[in-house]
């Protein structure tokens, strides 16, 4: 019978240290989600939930306290957004948006210069000219470009114009 007790008594030591470890996790995650109901009441008549600045300090603090892991628990505001405010917070560049990188100032002007100059040219014969001057734009900018300056001057499409 003492082995039985003395083996339940150390299981139970064992079981209060790890408990205390992970007590304090326990509790943050309980005051994310009682932080976010509070903001959810406070708004109960909008149907979107834009934060403030303040609630954003206060959600930071909180996923602090269990090392940002709050995937689980950020129910108010998508992890993602929540990654952002770090960024913004520990001073990084924002994230660049995916895609082709915007066309020079210079080349606009100069593919709209050449669509107005020569009416009976096609994007095509535009955008040979255009590498032949080594200039970077491609088929579908030089379309894009000459048709938007055709419909917005003369309010016909590029292929009436050249016709």
């Amino acid at each position: 019978m003492e082995k039985a007790d003395g083996s339940s008594w150390f299981l139970q030591v064992v079981f209060i240290l790890v408990s205390r470890f992970f007590m304090p996790r326990y509790d943050a995650r309980l005051q994310i989600l009682k932080y976010q109901i509070q903001m959810l009441c406070d708004r109960i008549d909008d149907p979107r939930l834009i934060t403030k600045e303040e609630e954003r300090a206060e959600l930071m603090r909180l996923g602090a306290l269990i090392d940002h892991d709050i995937s689980d628990v950020m129910l108010v505001v998508k992890p993602k957004t929540y990654r952002g405010w770090l960024r913004k917070k520990a001073g990084k560049k924002p994230k660049r948006k995916g895609g082709r990188p915007e066309t020079d100032e210079g080349i606009i002007q100069l593919i709209i210069r050449l669509a107005t100059e020569n009416l009976g040219w096609g994007y095509k014969r535009i955008f040979g000219e255009l590498n032949i001057t080594a200039c970077e734009a491609n088929g579908k900018q030089t379309y894009g470009l000459s048709r938007r300056d055709a419909t917005a001057k003369q309010g016909t499409t590029w292929a009436l114009r050249s016709a």
